[in-house]
Formats: C-alpha cells, structure tokens, sequence
C-alpha cells in the first residue's frame, strides 16, 4: 500500500504553460477522469505529478506521472499479441472492433 505522499507541485514561471496546465485539468474535470480532492481528504493519499509537454506534431499533450506510484504495485506479466497469433484465430464471419484509445483514463 502506497504511503500518504502529498506532492506540493509549484505553478510554471511561464504563463503560456500555466495556461496549458489549466487547461488539461479543465478537460480531465470535464471527462471524468479526475475529481477534486474534498477538503477533509485534502493532503491525504497518494499524488502524482501531472504536467505538459509539447507533441511532435504540435500543440501539448497532458503526462501523469506514475513513476514514484509503480513502486508500490505488483508486477503481474503481460503478454501482447502480435498481428501474426490473431491472424491464425481468425474465422470466415468473425467479427472485429476497433477502440479509439485517445482519452483512455476511464
């Protein structure tokens, strides 16, 4: 179990990034996939880093760090499948999804 680690996360010294920081928690309030912390839990918990850097093809993109979180979880081995291990399951009339990974925090 993860010890109560409050981080105090200073504001950026450049107004442009506070703005984008802003910004990203707006839009994770929006979709859900934050809440604020009631002030009786407030300092209380495990937190982790959250801040903004620049994508390759322009604008930001929001990263929370779970470095410091990764610390306390057990490691359970994944295996990935490849494209060639579906290919041999697939039958004539199988059907297939595809999911939009774009806000997967829910």
């Amino acid at each position: 179990t993860p010890p109560n680690q409050f981080l105090n996360c200073p504001s950026s010294k450049d107004p442009t990034r506070n703005t984008l920081m802003n910004q990203a928690i707006s839009h994770l309030l929006d979709i859900r996939a934050i809440q604020p912390v009631s002030s009786d839990q407030s300092g209380k918990g495990f937190y982790s880093r959250l801040f903004v850097v620049p994508k390759s093809s322009g604008g930001w993109r929001a990263i929370l760090d779970l470095k410091r979180l990764n610390r306390y979880l057990k490691y359970k081995k994944f295996k990935m499948n490849t494209l060639q291990s579906i290919l041999v399951c697939l039958r004539q009339g199988d059907f297939l999804a595809s999911i939009d990974l774009t806000e997967a925090y829910l």
